[in-house]
């Protein structure tokens, strides 16, 4: 049989980079990093939106439309979630729930 596909391997934050984003982790927190569109050049155009096991992300001016959505691979501390825009870059701080942490192999499922 083949060789199994090589894994994508880790940035230099533990996380990963896909066309959208950029996101890191230690055992305990994630942080994700998103290029906004010209057209959100201020954290009051944005509305971000987790749960335990999700986030949105969406211009407030039209919430249907999010820039990104979906379901985490495990849980985090939605009460605890920081985020702020500078230079056209949005910038998401996520805490892990579970005792010591573990690491993830992908920001959201299936992507």
């Amino acid at each position: 049989p083949p060789p199994p596909p090589a894994k994508k391997a880790p940035n230099a934050g533990n996380g990963s980079s896909t066309p959208l984003y950029t996101w890191t982790q230690t055992l305990t927190t994630l942080e994700l990093s998103l290029p906004l569109p010209p057209s959100i050049a201020s954290a009051k155009l944005l509305a971000v939106t987790t749960t335990p096991k999700s986030i949105a992300i969406a211009p407030r001016a039209d919430p249907s439309a999010p820039i990104v959505t979906g379901s985490f691979p495990a849980s985090i501390r939605p009460d605890d979630t920081m985020w702020s825009v500078e230079d056209g870059v949005l910038t998401v701080y996520l805490e892990k729930t579970g005792a010591g942490g573990d690491w993830w192999s992908r920001f959201l499922e299936g992507k």
